[in-house]
């Protein structure tokens, strides 16, 4: 485990299985475990979002929001959130087969779809 400077190969002998498991519970926000298991941030990387946010947010506030276009500024969105947004996108897209399958279920005719 490269943070704590030991190998994997030394569990159960150079140091013991409770010790292995301290040290995978302990691990930092950097690491890869972390991330993958997170939202896709470090800790520093989620203080950095939240100053743009609340940055962006003080200073739409003083603005007149009826006016067009000018709605609550969006938010950053994790690593993780930008991949589910993704898959969702990806699920929503019909193929042509798709939609000859569902015009037909509809009854409409070749020549009008």
């Amino acid at each position: 485990m490269r943070f704590y400077g030991v190998s994997l190969d030394g569990a159960g002998s150079a140091y013991s299985w409770r010790d292995c498991a301290a040290m995978v519970a302990h691990l930092p926000s950097e690491s890869a475990l972390r991330r993958a298991e997170g939202d896709g941030w470090s800790e520093a990387e989620r203080l950095l979002a939240l100053i743009a946010d609340n940055t962006s947010v003080i200073r739409w506030q003083p603005t007149d929001h009826n006016l067009p276009g000018n709605a609550e500024p969006a938010r950053c969105r994790s690593p993780r959130e930008r991949e589910l947004a993704a898959e969702r996108a990806a699920e929503d897209t019909y193929t042509e087969k798709d939609m000859d399958d569902i015009a037909e279920m509809l009854g409409i005719p070749e020549g009008r779809r």
